[in-house]
């Protein structure tokens, strides 16, 4: 940072006034003589480098021109443009650059590669526009005001707006509206250009001038004001207004904020904050200026003053007032100071004054309230410790309890030396001879006796800094040596362990609601609990040893905001008090700070600043300093690997490598930032990351070098940082030093090459004796490898013909298969008629090959239904469906392929009249299955059913299906069966029998005897009842006990209610096939993984579906309806009925008790939910709960009114127990 000076170092430019040295007066004074600004630009004071005009882009960088040139400023100044004469410069809100001279107009723009050029903007057929004094930009344009009149400028060209070689002065209170002094006549020029005559002079000098406050022009003839316009025009007459020359601004600027600054008088600068009515006056200087007064730039909210030269930023410093010892009530020596609401505390020696603060005019005065004394004792120590309410006073010999009010003693002891509050304001901690006494503090305003609650005796009385969060975990510091961490209960129960610290680390604790905090040497430490060691804080700025320091430090009354006093030797400027509650940080330059040693801060409740020492009180109002500018970023200025150069002064020569070669593993890196303000407060550091394991230090570098760089890949970071806080602008870039020729990969590649090219002829010769035993023995090992192989396969392709794949898989793994019983099992028995007969007429190979024909159609058959084979006795065939794999449809199934062959049968008599024909029989029960032998496996089936099926074959008639009346009614929906009544069987006594005569007309397509839709959406809904079963023993059933709600219970409930309202809301048999379906997959997810349900829940009907013979639609549909649960708003039927099934406990009594075993499935699931939140959830669903289907509001028992009573109550009891 810079004062405005001739030079670029730090220079105060302190301009003391008549009257403003401190005095024995009753009232403050207010120093705002003198104002501070950053050098934004310096150019050497050559005539041809004298600036004539500024603009500033979005990113802060700036455009100047000279006599004859435009430079361009980001870190490095480069020339851009050049124009032969003097150019006006106009940046507007859409990055538009306008020129104006004494040629014309012009656009500046710039091409794809960074160069600039500039376009002339045609000014009509008229002549040209002279010289261009002033612009004024807008939004998408901008306003030039030249000899011969004031001209619009747009980039399709410049419009002249207003004619008129007699210009004398503009004035505008926004840049859309400006009024404008040609000759004797005043114009108002608004939105749009359009132009509106306001007054006449008739001859007479009329003057323009912007009013202080109120944003308006003020028009005077001579001394008389005639009236005021403001955006509405003429605001009020001339007999409604005085001159009043004070609320006149001669040269000025209005800010995007609203506030006004004006430049009156060479060297003033007037500042007016908006809505306030006190304004600010500061001096300044341009040595080297010639300008009267000198050019002001306005961009947003920034205020830039140029010289002829120089281009300045300034700042306004916060406000200081200053109270002297006859202010002070004879206070000389203010050790300390502290805030009680709005009472100012000072403390020095034994004496105690209360003040109070009062505005007056602009200033603020001190009102004495009080001075106390400490009754008759000189204490060698003392410190005023402040609560919200009240305020301790520790000494030496006691507590005191102070306020305005009174002093009063509320504990006694002896050869006290320390003293803090912990960081909740809850306790005092007292260091008393080799004790530490924790107080508990009642926060009343009252006082109080203290009592301690508890003693801890010290290994010696060598600590002077206390640190507590609660009271309850302390820590003690002995300077740089130790710290003391003691851990203490309600029951005066203590521990104490020493913290390991770097030497000359622990200076000063700071008791806060957020912490623990250490000041060091180097900065700020905070206690972390996790790793119970004090580490770096890096919301604080670092500081450097012994050249920098932190002292004094405050702790708000409520103990959340900490405030840090940094002192520096180094550089004044860096001077400031840092201000930290959790999530905000904030930082406060002290610029006279350096004057004054002090010794004690605190805040009041209207944000000043209160500060003791050296004699005085200081008060700091809140900032009332102009915005900050726009931010800073890094810039690259050189890069060169070894002898190559890819960036040259800010110019990219050739773009960044991604890899270098290993010849140029040379590296120089030149940087900066363009940071244009507060230069000398700028800090960089740097780091190659595969190179340095840290940045360096924060500092003024700017140049990076790095040697010999080894093969690999490197990042280079540079960062940026205001007063070396935290980085605010980065710049990285990444490149890969290749490796040397001799240790690239080809180079490697070869080294291998040869090593093996080597290696095979050592082997080669040692080898080839052995070779043709090797091929030999190869050959051997590879025929009997590939014998075992195919006698493996064929061995188990055998074994999977003859036994179930279940079976056979039972005994691969242990050389064993167990038996297992099935509850519904069909059997069916083929015979063909006369085989006796017809075996003794035909020759046995033919007869051979005709059964195989017959056999091999039948076992297509019973493969197509899922049908299990069991064997072949001659003419005899023998299956049975819902085995291994218990089902529903076995009987169905059974039939249809008794049906299928019989078909087959009539088709081979067709062709032949002297084939067999055959009988069928079949029958349903319970039979026992398993694997027989030992040597050779034979998978079988006994029990009654399997005679009864016997019998049932040889009671049959030849081209007839033959079933009992146990099997009938299974199949009677699915097909037309003739009744036989009740036939005699052979040691069954009589048995009712069917003759199967071919699927129901209502099920069979186009009457063929083939089965329609129809007919497999009944045989599907079968298999839905296997399915449930199988989801119901495999998973529901198996589902760890904490599944409390989504269990076999709830899942039995979905599956009931959904067929209760898809029947009661129509829907077809296709649709309620599928909403069945997919109510039975709403648990299954949540026992497979509780946190990714729905997709658990799709992935598994995936696998599930096809075995239960879903089609690929179907298992679709089925999808979708699993996915509506996520859905909030239902189309389909199905949805909403599948929606309603879900929730039908909604409307249910038991619906409480359900949410309960919800939230206690949650818990034990390892979600934290708060029941006081789960409750709040519940009921906002309800009061938004509706039933889609009228089925269900039907059914609902309770209202969702009633439902939230309940549920409260419920939840009442449970806070109870």
């Amino acid at each position: 940072m810079n004062f405005i000076c001739n030079n670029r170092y730090v220079h105060f430019l302190f301009f003391v006034l008549a009257g403003l040295i401190f005095s024995q007066r009753s009232y403050n004074q207010q120093i705002n003589g003198f104002i501070y600004a950053d050098e934004v630009i310096s150019l050497p004071p050559w005539p041809q480098n004298k600036i004539h005009s500024i603009t500033r882009d979005s990113l802060g960088y700036f455009y100047v021109s000279v006599q004859d040139r435009i430079y361009h400023f980001s870190d490095l100044p480069r020339e851009i443009a050049y124009t032969g004469s003097p150019m006006r410069l106009c940046y507007t809100a859409q990055g538009t650059i306008f020129l104006g001279g004494k040629n014309g107009f012009g656009l500046l723009m710039k091409s794809g590669s960074g160069d600039y050029r500039i376009r002339k903007l045609s000014a009509g057929s008229g002549a040209s526009p002279g010289q261009v004094y002033a612009v004024l930009p807008l939004d998408t344009s901008c306003y030039a005001l030249a000899d011969s009149g004031l001209y619009l400028l747009t980039i399709s060209g410049a419009e002249k707006v207003l004619r008129g070689n007699d210009i004398k002065s503009w004035k505008w209170i926004e840049p859309s509206f400006l009024f404008v002094l040609a000759g004797d006549t005043l114009s108002g020029i608004y939105p749009g250009g359009q132009v509106n005559k306001l007054v006449r002079g008739s001859g007479k000098n009329i003057m323009l001038s912007i009013e202080k406050y109120g944003h308006s022009i003020l028009v005077s003839i001579g001394t008389k004001v005639i009236f005021s316009a403001g955006k509405e025009g003429i605001l009020k007459g001339m007999n409604q207004l005085k001159l009043q020359r004070g609320n006149f601004l001669t040269n000025p600027g209005i800010f995007a904020n609203g506030n006004t600054v004006d430049l009156p008088l060479p060297g003033t600068i007037c500042y007016y904050p908006s809505g306030q009515e006190e304004s600010f006056t500061w001096n300044f200087n341009i040595p080297e200026s010639n300008r009267n007064p000198p050019g002001v730039f306005l961009k947003d909210n920034e205020l830039f003053v140029y010289s002829d030269y120089v281009v300045y930023r300034p700042w306004i410093p916060p406000q200081f007032y200053y109270y002297s010892s006859g202010e002070l009530q004879n206070c000389l020596f203010p050790k300390q100071v502290f805030i009680i609401h709005q009472h100012i505390g000072i403390f020095s020696g034994n004496q105690l004054t209360f003040l109070k603060a009062i505005h007056n005019k602009g200033t603020v005065q001190l009102e004495c309230l009080g001075t106390k004394e400490l009754p008759g004792e000189a204490a060698s120590f003392s410190k005023v410790i402040a609560f919200p309410d009240f305020a301790f006073l520790v000494c030496s010999s006691g507590i005191y309890q102070t306020g305005p009010s009174g002093l009063t003693k509320v504990f006694a002891g002896s050869d006290i030396y320390a003293a803090e509050a912990s960081g909740d304001k809850k306790y005092l901690l007292v260091l008393s001879g080799n004790s530490l006494l924790r107080i508990p503090v009642r926060n009343t305003g009252n006082a109080v006796k203290l009592k301690a609650d508890a003693e801890i005796m010290l290994p010696g009385r060598d600590f002077y800094a206390i640190g507590s969060k609660d009271g309850y975990q302390i820590f003690l510091s002995a300077g740089g040596s130790r710290i003391l961490e003691i851990s203490t209960d309600n029951k005066n129960r203590y521990s104490i362990d020493t913290l390991n610290i770097s030497p000359g680390m622990g200076y000063y604790l700071i008791s806060s609601s957020s912490g623990v905090f250490m000041i060091t040497q180097t900065g700020v430490y905070r206690y972390d609990s996790l790793t119970g060691e004090f580490q770096p804080d890096e919301n604080f700025p670092d500081i450097e040893p012994a050249r920098e320091w932190i002292y004094p430090y405050n702790v708000s009354n409520d103990g959340k905001k900490i405030r840090l006093v940094y002192r520096s030797d180094v550089n004044r400027l860096n001077n400031r008090i840092i201000e930290y509650e959790p999530g905000k940080i904030a930082e406060q330059r002290l610029i006279k700070e350096y004057d004054y040693n002090i010794g004690s801060l605190a805040e009041d409740d209207s944000g000043r600043l209160w500060l003791a020492g050296n004699r005085q009180l200081i008060m700091i109002m809140p900032s009332v300093s102009l915005p900050g500018g726009i931010p800073g970023k890094m810039l690259l200025h050189d890069l060169i690997f070894g002898t190559d150069t890819f960036i040259y002064h800010g110019h990219s020569i050739r773009a960044i490598p991604s890899a270098v070669p290993f010849r140029s593993n040379f590296l120089r890196v030149n940087f900066g930032t363009s940071w244009f303000g507060n230069n000398d407060l700028i800090l960089t550091r740097y780091r190659l990351e595969g190179y340095m394991q840290q940045f360096t230090g924060w500092g003024k570098e700017n140049e990076a070098v790095f040697y010999r760089l080894k093969p690999g890949r490197y990042t280079f970071y540079a960062e940026s940082g205001y007063s070396g806080q935290k980085p605010v602008s980065r710049l990285q870039f990444s490149f890969v030093v290749l490796p040397p020729a001799y240790l690239r990969w080809y180079a490697f590649l070869m080294y291998t090459v040869l090593l093996g090219f080597v290696a095979f002829i050592i082997i080669r010769w040692r080898s080839w004796k052995f070779m043709q035993e090797k091929i030999k023995l190869e050959a051997l090992v590879s025929a009997r490898t590939e014998e075992l192989i195919r006698e493996k396969d064929r061995t188990e392709q055998l074994i999977s013909k003859m036994l179930p794949r279940e079976t056979a898989d039972e005994l691969k793994k242990k050389g064993k298969a167990t038996s297992q019983k099935y509850e519904m099992v069909t059997v069916l028995f083929s015979d063909i008629q006369g085989f006796t007969k017809i075996a003794e007429q035909m020759n046995p190979e033919t007869l051979i090959d005709q059964l195989d024909v017959f056999y091999l159609h039948f076992d297509s058959v019973v493969e197509k239904y899922n049908i299990e084979k069991i064997k072949t006795i001659g003419d005899a065939y023998m299956c049975a469906g819902g085995i291994p794999e218990k089902n529903r449809t076995n009987p169905v199934d059974v039939v249809l392929a008794a049906l299928e062959m019989q078909q087959y049968m009539r088709e081979m008599k067709a062709q032949n009249a002297n084939f067999w024909e055959l009988r069928i029989g079949i029958h349903t029960g319970p039979v026992i299955a398993g694997v027989i032998g030992q040597k050779k496996y034979s998978y079988d089936i006994w029990g009654d059913t399997v005679n009864v099926a016997s019998r049932m074959e040889s009671s049959g008639e030849a081209g007839k299906v033959n079933i009992s009346g146990q099997t009938y009614e299974l199949v009677r929906d699915f097909f037309i069966c003739e009744y036989r009544g009740k036939m005699p069987v052979k040691y069954k006594g009589e048995i009712e029998m069917y003759f199967v005569k071919g699927i129901r007309p209502e099920l069979s397509l186009n009457l063929k005897g083939m089965p329609n839709q129809r007919f497999f959406l009944m045989l599907q809904n079968l298999r839905l009842l296997d399915l449930q079963e199988y989801m119901q023993e495999k998973l529901l059933e198996k589902a760890p006990p904490e599944m409390y709600f989504h269990n076999a219970v709830y899942a039995e409930e979905i599956f009931m209610q959904s067929e209760l309202l898809g029947r009661a809301e129509g829907l077809s048999e296709e649709e309620l096939l599928l909403v069945r379906t997919a109510s039975l997959f709403e648990c299954p997810g949540y026992i497979l993984d509780y946190f990714n349900p729905v997709e658990k829940n799709l992935a598994y009907a995936d696998e599930l579906l096809p075995r239960f013979k879903y089609n690929r639609e179907q298992i679709d549909k089925i999808k979708k309806l699993i996915l509506s649960s996520e859905k909030t708003n239902h189309d389909w039927i199905a949805e909403k009925v599948l929606h309603d099934a879900r929730t039908s406990f909604y409307g249910r009594k038991d619906f409480p008790a359900r949410i309960k075993a919800m939230l206690e499935e949650m818990h034990a699931h390892g979600q934290s939910v708060v029941p006081e939140e789960w409750l709040k959830e519940v009921s906002a669903r309800l009061k938004k709960f509706a039933f889609y289907t009228e089925t269900a509001r039907k059914l609902a028992e309770i209202s969702p009114q009633e439902q939230e009573t309940a549920l409260m109550e419920v939840f009442r009891k449970l806070d109870k127990n």
